[in-house]
């Protein structure tokens, strides 16, 4: 459509202008034109005033942050007793939004993707958050529950995290006191011991930290009853079986370039399978500038105990390459030795590309 029958179309439409059979003479053109344009100068007028109110105090929109990852990843392996494999994968794409509807209210929402083999747009995270004061919170909806950190300098998931990473619809109530921070959750887990539904599953967590001159030192250590609910362990364990206690111990040394993590995550007793699984976690990192860039390069250990059954190796030696190619984007590389409970071996190579935002 050309501009003059589009904007004769417009014209035309506007309230209380109707087409007239007469030709109108030029002054009376001249005057409706000037009458419609005045209509669209008070019609801008007004809807810059709506925008200019929603971006007041009170539009939400202010207090919304968005961010986001997404993680490309080839990987070759190369096992002990099989043929060489390699892969190019969208590893991770996340979506994350963060709202501050009140000064006390906030709310959260997380949509994750994750090359899993179910290839589905998930809602990851969605909660409520309540905080009076920055002494204490309350926090409801679904989220990862405080049990293990989890933290690495790797491309790709401790042990410690496949053993005990757990998902649920929970309530955690917390509170922040200088250099010591704590919980206690409440949720009704995907597990029973009698299969009934029934909000009897809890844990507890306590962090300290400790901060200083380019330098940083924490440690906690948690507790949840079950820990056959994990995400892992629920098939294992399967949907009704007796609840076994887990707990985990976590330290952290940041001074300088240095970072040193380590953590410990393990049943208090055996399942009814006999078995008694635990993972931990040792790492050591150096950051540097290599060629202007930021870069990081870090070596570690991880194992596990008893958690043949389960699908995990018994023991990892893994190294990785960081570099910041751009602002919120790097590139990663990391070589790991797996080893499994029958004594055989595999190497694997990741190359990551990840950009934030």
């Amino acid at each position: 459509m050309q501009k003059k029958y589009l904007f004769s179309a417009v014209l035309a439409a506007l309230p209380g202008q109707h087409l007239l059979s007469a030709e109108p003479s030029i002054g009376e053109r001249l005057e409706s034109t000037e009458q419609r344009i005045q209509y669209l100068e008070n019609r801008i007028r007004d809807q810059d005033t709506v925008i200019n109110d929603n971006r007041s105090s009170n539009g939400w929109f202010e207090h919304a942050h968005i961010g986001g990852v997404v993680e490309v990843e080839a990987g070759f392996q190369n096992p002990e007793d099989g043929d060489s494999e390699s892969s190019l994968t969208l590893a991770t794409a996340e979506l994350a939004i963060a709202l501050e509807i009140t000064p006390v209210v906030s709310s959260e929402i997380v949509l994750l993707y994750e090359d899993d083999g179910e290839e589905a747009l998930d809602v990851d995270i969605a909660t409520i958050t309540l905080a009076p004061t920055e002494s204490w919170f309350i926090n409801a909806g679904q989220f990862y529950v405080p049990f293990g950190i989890f933290d690495t300098q790797m491309i790709s998931d401790p042990l410690t995290l496949e053993l005990g990473e757990t998902r649920e619809t929970a309530v955690q109530f917390g509170m922040v006191a200088g250099s010591v921070s704590g919980s206690i959750y409440l949720f009704d887990g995907d597990a029973s011991e009698n299969n009934t539904s029934s909000i009897d599953n809890f844990g507890a967590h306590l962090d300290f930290a400790l901060e200083g001159n380019n330098h940083s030192f924490t440690a906690g250590l948690g507790y949840i009853n079950d820990l056959g609910d994990s995400d892992t362990l629920i098939d294992y364990a399967g949907d009704v079986h007796n609840r076994v206690g887990g707990f985990t111990f976590i330290a952290g040394l940041h001074s300088g370039p240095f970072i040193v993590i380590g953590e410990y995550l393990g049943a208090n007793d055996e399942f009814e399978t006999g078995e008694k699984p635990a993972a931990y976690n040792l790492e050591a990192g150096y950051s540097f500038s290599l060629a202007g860039r930021d870069t990081n390069v870090a070596i570690g250990i991880q194992g596990t105990d008893d958690a043949e059954g389960i699908g995990l190796p018994e023991e990892i030696l893994i190294t990785a390459l960081s570099l910041q190619l751009f602002d919120s984007t790097r590139l990663g590389f990391e070589y790991a030795n797996t080893e499994d409970y029958d004594g055989t071996n595999s190497d694997m190579v990741t190359v990551q590309l990840a950009s934030e935002f």
